[in-house]
């Protein structure tokens, strides 16, 4: 799943939980998954692409010799 389309979904996510908030449905549920799927989105974003365009060239020279 693209980045932009997990981003989507974590907002569409956060607008039906404020919903639940605002008619005092229990939420806590939905607020659980938020959290785990942000804190996913923050890991890959943590990988600089610097990092990976270095991990693939010496992927790709090992697979040259």
């Amino acid at each position: 799943m693209s980045i932009m389309l997990f981003e989507e979904l974590l907002e569409d996510l956060k607008k039906h939980r404020n919903d639940m908030v605002a008619r005092n449905y229990p939420f806590q549920q939905l607020s659980n998954l938020i959290l785990k799927y942000e804190d996913k989105a923050k890991e890959v974003k943590d990988t600089p692409q610097e990092e990976w365009i270095e991990g693939y060239n010496k992927w790709r020279k090992e697979q040259n010799k």
